[in-house]
């Protein structure tokens, strides 16, 4: 099972990704930059998914890019939630907003997603809220460990797998369709509250966060 990224049809099969299951534990914060209506111009992408059962494709309201983790709710006090609030928008005020790209969509074992395109600008993104979750909490509390540079890969999922699944008819389905690339400014990070109890990612609270002292995502 092929795990590397590339075009689309990179993977040689797509399997199950791991589920939450519905506890208060495995409700979690995140750092992440929500979508707008105008991320989901590529949703001639999840039309030409529809017809596979083994995928779950992701709803407009659902989408988005991962920036950081922070951890379980039942491990961040509402003092250090407070803190970091406040020091991720500090230092997301001194930034530039960044803009990125998204055309065509890569397939990787658990998921079809769209790349953002360049990464660089997400990276530093995620190394200055990275940064204040370690100030904050700690090192050692950090969610998700250091990655080499380069592994990190900004992106906007489009469907999960729930099953095994041949990536070619899924690949071959998406190069048959033709959409131009969008192009976004990404105008804050949201700090999110959320689960996976429904097989996708889905957030009961959410904080934006600014970034340069701008607003929403914009084109």
């Amino acid at each position: 099972m092929m795990t590397r990224s590339g075009p689309v049809g990179s993977s040689a099969s797509l399997r199950t990704a791991t589920r939450s299951s519905t506890t208060t534990r495995l409700r979690r914060l995140a750092s992440s930059s929500r979508a707008s209506a105008s991320w989901n111009r590529h949703g001639h992408y999840q039309a030409s998914l529809a017809e596979f059962p083994t995928l779950d494709l992701i709803p407009a309201a659902w989408l988005h890019l991962t920036v950081q983790g922070i951890g379980f709710v039942d491990e961040v006090t509402d003092v250090e939630f407070s803190r970091l609030t406040d020091l991720v928008q500090r230092r997301l005020g001194a930034l530039t907003p960044p803009t990125v790209t998204f055309h065509r969509p890569v397939v990787r074992p658990e998921a079809v997603y769209l790349p953002a395109d360049p990464p660089e600008p997400v990276r530093s993104l995620r190394d200055v809220v990275r940064h204040a979750v370690a100030e904050v909490l700690g090192d050692d509390r950090v969610d998700q460990p250091v990655r080499p540079p380069g592994e990190y890969r900004p992106h906007v999922s489009l469907a999960y797998s729930n099953a095994e699944q041949d990536a070619e008819p899924i690949a071959k389905a998406l190069s048959e369709v033709h959409a131009e690339p969008v192009s976004l400014t990404l105008g804050h990070v949201d700090l999110l509250t959320f689960h996976r109890d429904r097989r996708m990612y889905e957030w009961t609270r959410a904080i934006p966060l600014p970034i340069g002292g701008g607003g929403s995502t914009r084109v």
